[in-house]
């Protein structure tokens, strides 16, 4: 692919990506499933380079749980120095962009299970992180939501996360965790490397057949 071409794929991905942004006040709904399904064709077919770039632009996306806590407020922006007269196109973007409300994370995170690619898997384990620092109803709903996303997910990396969650989460994260895991118990059998699949179906039954417990301890919720 000459530059030319990887400028024009990226122009593709950016422009689907401010579909999503931008539902539900100036983008239809009909037009952002449109624009979610490109983005999965392209990183189903694309290279490593092109899933990486999906995976990074929705990143973006999901960051917009940061200021989940914040009124964005006149006053917000003022102590932020935006000029006056650009604060009240701020406070509408802040107000009607999709990923600035939970419902807009949660499409983005259940999207990134559709994925399932490891790029996908490994976004979906940073943002867990990150969930998890903090204790609030919006952290525990999108922690849960990663948790299905990588239940979802096709590859072994997410698998691996989860049995890793399973030995250390508490209540009720733990519940999620081992209905994840559930999704898994057929899909182990379709991972590639032979050594591999066998170490994770191992791991996968020994888990399963024992009952949830609160793990290593419950500061996940």
């Amino acid at each position: 692919m000459d530059k030319k071409d990887a400028k024009e794929k990226l122009k593709e991905m950016e422009e689907a990506v401010l579909k999503i942004k931008f539902y539900p006040i100036a983008v239809s709904y009909e037009d952002k499933e449109k624009a979610k399904k490109r983005l999965k064709k392209l990183y189903k077919k694309g290279n490593s380079t092109d899933r990486q770039l999906i995976v990074y632009l929705l990143h973006n996306l999901l960051c917009g749980a940061q200021e989940f806590k914040l009124f964005h407020s006149i006053p917000y922006f003022q102590a932020k120095g935006v000029e006056p007269k650009n604060i009240q196109m701020k406070i509408y973007r802040s107000i009607f962009n999709y990923y600035t409300s939970i419902e807009g994370a949660l499409e983005v995170i259940k999207f990134l299970g559709e994925l399932g690619g490891v790029e996908a898997a490994k976004l979906l384990t940073y943002h867990f992180t990150r969930y998890s620092q903090q204790e609030s109803e919006s952290n525990h709903v999108l922690r849960n939501a990663i948790i299905e996303a990588l239940g979802e997910c096709e590859d072994a990396y997410a698998l691996r996360a989860l049995l890793d969650y399973a030995k250390y989460v508490g209540e009720p994260t733990i519940h999620f965790v081992y209905s994840a895991l559930e999704k898994w118990n057929e899909r182990v059998k379709k991972i590639k490397n032979k050594k591999e699949r066998k170490e994770l179906q191992e791991a996968l039954e020994e888990l399963l057949s024992k009952e949830p417990s609160s793990g290593g301890g419950s500061h996940y919720g």
